[in-house]
């Protein structure tokens, strides 16, 4: 399944009026802003308690936007992130695409947009938190076809200083994930579309716990050059499976992160995936911030 289902149903985010802008394109291979990569947050519920929201703008160097969290965005000037739900490995509804984004570029701080490269059927069921075969399966080719479409058309609207992203996916057992999770494929994929590669640390574990595999083998397997985001949250193994809690990150997970931010010479934007209490999340852009090297210390519950 795609991160973040406990979304799904919901309406698209509001956005209000803004000015029109047009800043320079961001240089994604150059150092971030202060030297080193920067904290977007996931807009989400916690933001509906205004004493929250003030709170974690105040922390964050940016906002991460979800198509389809039902909450308006903060008071702010922060530069924005637009994380959208559509694989975009499979035919996109184009209108749809550019009813979410184009809003925000008028602001001109949108920075980026990112897509999942989610399994390879164009319309899988989910059941368990897992996507099931549904219809017919789609080959590596195409794939790699429609990606390289759906980005082109996006490409044509899409302002030249906003830069793409590809997610990719954790593995279970199943035809579904075939490929997808495939190092070799992500790589191609992210060349042959011209994507950077958000890179969600939780989902390549699971990929090489669930598959028994070397994690770091695995790891180092993907286009790391590539990485402009990372996405952080906790992880676990629930009866034979590992799967995506977005729990808080224990000791262990922090330290991987820190290793990880490490290999990743591109990296721009970090972002803490978690939804429960505003409190903790204060906590861990704080710890995210620690180990990209920013100003505050790292404080754990």
């Amino acid at each position: 399944m795609g991160p973040h289902e406990h979304l799904r149903g919901r309406a698209a985010v509001r956005v209000p009026a803004v000015s029109r802008a047009s800043p320079e394109r961001v240089d994604s291979a150059r150092p971030a802003e202060h030297g080193r990569p920067l904290v977007a947050t996931p807009v989400s519920r916690l933001f509906c308690d205004p004493v929250a929201a003030v709170r974690l703008v105040e922390l964050s160097d940016a906002l991460e936007l979800r198509d389809l969290a039902r909450v308006a965005l903060p008071d702010s000037e922060l530069p924005l992130l637009f994380h959208c739900e559509a694989s975009v490995i499979a035919p996109l509804d184009e209108r749809f695409v550019r009813e979410s984004i184009e809003p925000l570029c008028v602001s001109g701080r949108l920075r980026l947009v990112s897509f999942h490269a989610a399994c390879c059927y164009p319309r899988a069921e989910v059941v368990d938190g897992m996507f099931v075969p549904s219809g017919k399966t789609m080959a590596r080719d195409e794939m790699l076809t429609n990606a390289a479409h759906n980005l082109g058309c996006l490409r044509r609207w899409l302002p030249p200083w906003i830069e793409i992203a590809i997610e990719n996916n954790n593995w279970f057992p199943g035809p579904a994930y075939e490929t997808v999770t495939d190092p070799e494929f992500l790589s191609e994929l992210c060349a042959s579309s011209g994507a950077w590669l958000l890179l969600d640390l939780a989902h390549a574990r699971i990929t090489s716990g669930n598959r028994g595999i070397d994690a770091d083998r695995y790891l180092r397997a993907l286009p790391l050059e590539r990485v402009i985001q990372l996405h952080l949250s906790g992880y676990r193994r629930s009866g034979t499976l590992w799967r995506d809690t977005h729990a808080e990150l224990d000791d262990e997970q922090w330290q991987d992160a820190r290793r990880v931010v490490g290999l990743l010479p591109r990296l721009r934007w970090v972002t803490v995936e978690y939804y429960a209490d505003p409190r903790v999340l204060e906590q861990m852009i704080i710890a995210a911030r620690s180990i990209t090297g920013g100003d505050h210390e790292v404080v754990l519950r």
